[in-house]
């Protein structure tokens, strides 16, 4: 489990389009109901993110 700094963190970089893992640049993916899947064009990291804009959920897929 994250602590609360390290859910921050990853949730800020999400939403500036930006990898947490490596900070590259996130492409958008498929999307379905308030969730929409963002994927790290350079280390192949996903995230399922909701709302797509103002990100309040976050759930790592690979």
């Amino acid at each position: 489990m994250l602590s609360d700094r390290e859910a921050e963190m990853l949730i800020n970089s999400l939403r500036m389009d930006r990898c947490p893992d490596c900070q590259h640049h996130l492409q958008s993916g498929a999307r379905g109901g308030a969730a929409q899947i963002l994927t790290c064009t350079h280390c192949g990291a996903s995230f399922s993110v909701a709302p797509p804009r103002y990100i309040t959920f976050v759930r790592r897929l690979k």
